[in-house]
C-alpha cells in the first residue's frame, strides 16, 4: 500500500468515528494523569455508561500540558463541542455520565474549557481562556487529540506527510529548509539544527547514526515526556526526516529509565511504522533505508550530556569524552553521529509539511518559532505550554497562574542553571540570543518558581548535593569541586559556616567551569554563583548572624557539625 492509500484509509476511519453517533471520551493517560488516578476515573465512567445503557468510544490520549487538572477526560457528545473535565474523581465521573450523557447538562462546575470558538453554557472557550489564548501549538498540535496507540489517528491528521515530502527532495534540500526555518536545538545549547545536520551530511562514509536524546533529567522539565507520551509518531517521523536529510541508515532514541510510559509508546509507534512500511528497508519504494530502535537509560543524569549518552548507547558506562573529535566526525562507534533532543526533532515534520517561512513566521528576529515550556513551583496551573519566542516571562507565568507577589526567584531551566530574582526576568522575552545578552537562558525549558518561604541557601545546597551525586567522577575538578561545594554549603546551613567559606565557594567557580571535562562540571557552579550575586544577604545572615531568614535551616549550636570533610576527594 502506498502512502496516499495509507492516508486516505486513515482519514476515512477518522471521519467514520466522528460521525458514528456515539460519544467519544478522550482519557488523558499521560504519566501525570495516571499518577493522579485517571484509571479509577475511567473505570467508574465506563461502569456508569454500562448501567445507563450508553455506548461510548474511549480514546487514550496524552497530557496536553494541563497537568493541574488531572485526572482529566474530555467528552465529545454528538452535536456538542468537545469539553475538557477535571480534576475528576470516580464519584464525579459517574455524576457526569448521568447529568450530561443521559441528560444534557454539561456540568460547568466540573468543566475546565470547551474546544470551540465560543463559550458553551458557561464553559469558557479556548480562544478566551488564559491557558490557551496565547499559546501557538505546533510540536504539541496533536497532543490530547489523537489516540497515542493508533497510527491511523496520526496519519489522518497529516502525519508522515512531512517525511513523504522529504522523499521528493534531495537530502541537501531538506537540510536547506531546516536551516532557513531558523530551528535551533531545544535541549539547552540552542545550536542551529540545520547546520548540525549539514555537518553530518558532509561527513564521509556510509555508516552514520542519528540519536535522539530523550534523557530528560532536569528537575522541573518534562516537555519531552509530554511529546513522547502524547504524539510518539511525530518523534518517529522527525527521526526519519533527519536520517534522510543526513543519509543516515541507523537511529536510536535514548529514553531515560524513569519514563516507562513514554518508552512503551515510542516502541509501539516504531512497531506500527514498520508494519505500515514506513520504517526499514526501501521505505515506500524510495530506496531509502532507515532502522530505528530505542535504548533505555539506566537512571544516570549525566547521560543527558551527549558524549556520555553516546557511550551508553554503545553499551559502555555513560561517561563523557573529550572533544574534539566532535560527534559529527567520530560519535557512536567512532562513526559520524548527530544528536538532537526530542522537541527539536518533533518540530521537523511540521517544518517540512508547512515550509521554512511558516515556522519562522513567529518569534523574534534572532529566535524563530515556538518553544514548549514547563512551569512549576509557586503557581496554581503547573503544566506544559507551547509559546512563541518573544513572549515575556510575565505572560508565561500568567498562563501558569503564578503567585508573583509571593515569589522571590526563578530557577531557569534545570538544577545546574542560574537562579534569578523574579523581578529580574519578568519583562524579558523568552528567547535565545536575547537572553544570553542578559547573561541568562531558558536552558532546557523548565521554569521553577521559588516562593518567598524558601531558603535560598538551603535550596542551593540541595542542588549542589544532586550535582555532586550525579558527577561521574572521571575528571578531578568536577569530582572534588562538586563535593567541596556541597560541604561548604552544608556547614553554612547548619551554623558552622565562616566568612571565608563564601569566598572559597566563589573561587571554586572557575575551577569547575574551566577544568571540567563536560558540561556537567562546567555549569555545576551556576546555582551558587548567581544566588551569591542576587541573594548574598541570605548567605551573610547564615554565616555572620547564624540566622536563617526563612526559618528553614536549623542553626542551633547543637546541630553544628565538626568542620571536617564529609568525604575524601579520592
Amino acid at each position: 500500500m502506498n502512502f496516499e492509500e495509507l492516508s486516505t484509509r486513515a482519514r476515512e476511519r477518522w471521519s467514520s468515528r466522528l460521525s458514528s453517533g456515539r460519544p467519544i471520551v478522550y482519557v488523558n493517560e499521560g504519566s501525570c494523569s495516571l499518577f493522579a488516578g485517571v484509571k479509577a476515573v475511567k473505570e467508574a465512567f465506563e461502569a456508569a455508561c454500562k448501567e445507563q445503557g450508553i455506548e461510548v468510544e474511549f480514546r487514550s490520549v496524552g497530557c496536553p500540558g494541563t497537568c493541574f487538572i488531572e485526572p482529566q477526560i474530555d467528552i465529545l457528545k454528538p452535536g456538542r463541542p468537545r469539553i475538557a473535565y477535571g480534576p475528576l474523581t470516580p464519584e464525579s465521573a459517574r455524576d457526569l455520565v448521568v447529568s450530561y450523557l443521559v441528560g444534557d447538562d454539561p456540568r460547568p462546575d466540573l468543566a475546565f474549557v470547551v474546544f470551540d470558538e465560543s463559550p458553551y453554557q458557561g464553559i469558557p472557550a479556548t480562544r478566551d481562556h488564559v491557558v490557551f489564548r496565547n499559546q501557538i501549538r505546533r510540536a504539541m498540535r496533536n497532543v490530547g487529540t489523537i489516540d497515542v496507540g493508533d497510527i491511523d489517528d496520526y496519519l489522518a491528521n497529516d502525519g508522515y506527510t512531512g517525511f513523504a515530502k522529504a522523499l521528493t527532495l534531495a537530502p541537501e534540500e531538506v537540510v536547506d529548509i531546516v536551516k532557513k526555518s531558523g530551528l535551533r536545538g531545544c535541549g539547552g545549547a540552542s545550536f542551529p539544527t540545520g547546520m548540525k545536520w549539514e555537518f553530518c551530511l558532509r561527513s564521509p562514509g556510509p555508516e552514520k547514526y542519528f540519536l535522539c536524546n530523550a534523557d530528560e533529567g532536569n528537575a522541573g522539565t518534562w516537555k519531552d515526556r509530554l511529546l513522547m507520551e502524547g504524539d510518539p509518531h511525530q518523534l518517529v517521523e522527525g527521526m526519519m526526516i533527519g536520517a534522510f536529510a543526513q543519509r543516515i541508515p541507523y537511529g536510536f532514541i535514548y529514553i531515560r529509565d524513569e519514563y516507562p510510559v513514554a518508552t512503551a509508546r515510542v516502541l509501539e509507534a516504531i512497531r506500527q511504522a514498520e508494519e505500515y512500511g514506513l520504517l526499514g528497508e526501501n521505505i515506500l519504494g524510495s530506496g531509502f533505508t532507515f532502522y530505528l530502535g530505542v535504548k533505555e537509560g539506566a537512571g544516570a543524569y549525566l547521560c543527558g550530556e551527549e558524549s556520555a549518552m553516546i557511550a551508553s548507547v554503545e553499551g559502555s558506562r555513560g561517561m563523557p569524552r573529550a572533544r574534539p573529535p566532535f560527534p559529527a566526525q567520530a560519535g557512536a562507534w567512532l562513526k559520524p553521529t548527530t544528536v538532537n533532543n526530542v522537541e527539536t526533532i518533533a518540530n521537523s515534520p511540521n517544518i517540512l509539511r508547512n515550509g521554512a517561512e511558516w515556522y519562522a513566521g513567529v518569534g523574534t528576529e534572532k529566535s524563530k518559532g515556538v518553544r514548549v515550556m514547563t512551569v512549576s513551583g509557586a503557581c496554581s496551573r503547573p503544566g506544559g505550554y507551547e509559546v512563541p519566542f518573544g513572549m515575556t516571562f510575565r505572560q508565561l507565568f500568567e498562563i501558569a497562574g503564578a503567585d508573583l507577589a509571593n515569589t522571590k526567584a526563578v530557577q531557569m531551566g534545570g538544577p545546574a542553571t542560574d537562579i534569578r530574582p523574579t523581578d529580574y526576568i519578568l519583562d524579558l522575552p523568552i528567547a535565545l540570543d536575547e537572553l544570553r545578552d542578559k547573561q541568562t537562558s531558558i536552558g532546557s525549558g523548565g521554569m521553577v518558581l521559588i516562593p518567598k518561604t524558601t531558603c535560598i541557601v538551603d535550596l542551593v545546597k540541595y542542588l549542589a548535593e544532586f550535582l555532586r551525586d550525579e558527577s561521574c567522577g572521571k575528571c578531578f575538578p568536577c569530582r572534588y569541586g562538586t563535593q567541596r561545594q556541597f560541604e561548604l554549603l552544608d556547614w553554612i546551613t547548619k551554623g558552622a559556616g565562616k566568612p571565608l567559606d563564601i569566598r572559597e565557594i566563589e573561587k571554586l567557580a572557575p575551577t569547575l567551569q574551566l577544568g571540567s571535562l563536560c558540561g556537567h562540571g562546567q555549569v555545576a557552579h551556576q546555582p551558587t554563583q548567581f544566588t551569591l550575586l542576587h541573594f548574598r544577604d541570605e548567605y551573610n545572615a547564615h554565616v555572620v548572624d547564624k540566622v536563617c531568614p526563612a526559618g528553614v535551616c536549623d542553626m542551633s549550636a547543637a546541630n553544628r557539625p565538626a568542620r571536617e570533610p564529609a568525604l575524601s576527594a579520592s
